[in-house]
């Protein structure tokens, strides 16, 4: 802030400060952002969940959903660049034949390039919710910017059991040789196909976020750590269902076969249950090489900031005239 005083000669320079009109200087800080405030994670989520800690957004899509982790900004400017020059790229490959080129300027298509991007771009929202990844597409203009021409909402639902693998891509290279690739994309790996998100601003956090919870999804569902808990319940279960089984036999006289069958069927369910603790025990090894792999990334990905970046202190100043 600056303070510009007219200072009168017949008074004393303390009465002149009084009189002081302040004048507001603007300062130019690309860490701080006044205009949005910033989101973090609720305290019973973060106590639970300790990679979650740090974490802040300035979207507010998801303010009203109670089953949100931590919602995830998008570059929208860099997204929104990178997009409209593909499309003027794309538009210009239209020149190579007459009828095409015709078809897009009858349809206007230089004069909804810009707005068309912007429109869908920003209603792309992610987040990591205590079930999966939600990745919305929200209601948008499309087209000409007819409302008979909207497009409607998409809400895109991805539970962690169905996550096999999550890469991060970082931008290299150009497309059509001319556009520079500056979106890091992240490529989540399903049973049947691959989805992907790109123009994170945070895709590491994004990662390790989503092997923690993929991690603790595992533990809750299928009783990671309380597998012999649960072959302890089954065989209590079993054994009882046994004596009885036996003491009816020998009440009524009933034929011993039965007992053998129900013996086979405990054996074999059993065997089911010690399959499915091996596959989880299996699963949650995977999930910890890889939540190490993310962090040991991090840490050398930091290091190199810390050497090459250069910090530029925010000087404020006091004149007087």
């Amino acid at each position: 802030l600056g303070f510009h005083v007219s200072i009168n000669m017949r008074a004393s320079p303390e009465d002149a400060m009084s009189y002081a009109t302040p004048i507001a200087e603007v300062i130019h800080s690309p860490s701080v952002d006044i205009g949005r405030p910033l989101r973090v994670v609720n305290d019973d989520y973060a106590a639970m969940i300790p990679e979650s800690h740090g974490l802040n957004w300035e979207d507010d899509f998801f303010d009203d959903q109670d089953d949100v982790i931590a919602a995830f900004d998008l570059d929208y400017e860099s997204m929104e660049s990178y997009y409209r020059q593909l499309g003027w790229c794309f538009f210009g490959l239209t020149l190579l034949w007459k009828p095409l080129c015709f078809t897009a300027l009858a349809a206007l298509t230089p004069c909804c390039i810009h707005r068309n991007v912007s429109w869908l771009v920003r209603a792309q929202h992610v987040a990591i919710t205590t079930n999966g990844i939600r990745f919305v597409r929200d209601h948008r203009r499309q087209c000409w910017g007819f409302p008979c021409t909207d497009a409607e909402r998409t809400v895109k639902m991805i539970p962690f059991e169905n996550i096999s693998n999550c890469v991060v891509q970082e931008p290299s290279g150009n497309t059509c040789c001319l556009i520079v690739n500056i979106l890091t994309t992240v490529k989540i790996d399903l049973q049947t196909n691959q989805f992907c998100i790109v123009g994170l601003r945070n895709p590491r956090a994004f990662l390790r976020l989503l092997w923690a919870m993929k991690h603790n999804h595992a533990v809750q569902v299928g009783a990671l750590m309380g597998a012999p808990i649960l072959q302890q319940t089954v065989y209590d279960a079993v054994i009882s269902q046994t004596n009885d089984t036996a003491a009816t036999t020998s009440t009524t006289g009933g034929d011993p076969i039965e007992v053998t069958n129900l013996l086979r069927e405990i054996r074999d369910e059993l065997r089911e249950h010690n399959t499915l603790y091996q596959s989880i025990r299996n699963n949650q090894q995977m999930m910890d090489r890889n939540i190490a792999t993310i962090d040991e990334n991090a840490i050398e990905e930091n290091t190199i900031d810390d050497r090459t970046s250069v910090s530029f202190p925010t000087v404020s100043t006091l004149t007087f005239n």
